[in-house]
């Protein structure tokens, strides 16, 4: 009987697992999500000491408490980031690469970590405190082609918010892209900050900006030259980066002669690597992860 129990109750977890990996069951507005979903959240929380956005829906929540966002872009970087190595991830949120990150490079690693939101930024001091993760570096800034004082639009999506007005994107998710106020932050030049703290190379980047990512990497273009054997994880979204007034062959184009010869897109259904291509209807109706190799 205690085996049945058993073998039913992996069942169910397994249905779980999978509708929310897909992205179903994100309501928040449903009596079970209230009575069950929302204490859960709580706990899981206080458990792994990391603050997530209410607003967020409760399934985004859980996905990032129990490590199951993003998960073949997780496993490409487990895949990739050796300890030792230094990590730069742009577009910190609220932690959940970083820690990952962190723990992959270990004592002898560093990462450093951004983030301009203030309010996600003190999210991302709370879950990344200097004693547990020692080997990462925060900075409050947002990074650009240029030393700038930039606008950010907020959404209520924590993950949404953007230089460019994203609230046009409604149609995709209104209540995500729904238009809160707008912040001014500081953006500074990645090459310049890695000379400042002398790296002269980098092994692996994240970067995810909502439609801002031509102008960080051109603000890092030096060290990606100089950095023989880099890899790239870069958000793909063909709604943001037309915002910002990039055509998505152009924004293809521009990692090329970056010199990054071979990009795949992360299938996060399917769990594996193909070719953009394939994929492109996926990064126009929402946004996909490319990783971006210079050989």
């Amino acid at each position: 009987m205690r085996k049945e129990k058993g073998f039913y109750a992996a069942k169910i977890y397994q249905a779980f697992r999978r509708n929310l990996l897909r992205g179903r069951y994100l309501g928040n507005s449903s009596l079970p999500v209230k009575i069950f979903a929302e204490p859960l959240i709580k706990l899981l929380s206080w458990r792994k000491r990391m603050k997530v956005f209410p607003a967020d829906p409760w399934g985004t929540r859980m996905r990032f408490l129990l490590g199951w966002w993003e998960p073949e872009t997780v496993k490409v970087c487990e895949e990739i980031i050796k300890p030792g190595m230094t990590i730069v991830d742009v577009g910190a949120h609220v932690g959940y690469y970083t820690r990952i990150f962190s723990e992959l490079v270990g004592k002898k690693g560093k990462v450093l970590a951004f983030e301009p939101h203030p309010a996600t930024f003190n999210f991302l001091s709370f879950n990344i405190p200097p004693f547990s993760y020692p080997n990462v570096k925060l900075f409050p800034l947002a990074l650009s082609d240029r030393k700038e004082t930039l606008a950010l639009f907020e959404v209520k999506g924590s993950g949404k918010h953007s230089f460019y007005d994203v609230s046009s994107l409604a149609e995709r998710d209104p209540q995500a892209y729904e238009f809160k106020k707008k912040w001014k932050v500081k953006a500074e030049i990645l090459d310049e900050i890695l000379d400042e703290h002398e790296i002269q190379n980098v092994d692996f980047m994240k970067v995810d900006v909502e439609g801002a990512e031509l102008r960080v990497l051109k603000g890092a273009e030096k060290t990606i030259r100089q950095s023989a054997n880099i890899q790239l994880i870069v958000e793909f979204n063909i709604g943001t980066l037309s915002l910002a007034g990039v055509l998505p062959e152009e924004f293809i184009k521009q990692l090329k002669n970056l010199g990054f010869r071979k990009i795949l897109g992360v299938d996060d259904v399917e769990r594996k690597l193909r070719p953009v291509k394939e994929l492109w209807e996926r990064a126009q109706a929402g946004y996909i992860d490319l990783l971006c190799s210079k050989s």
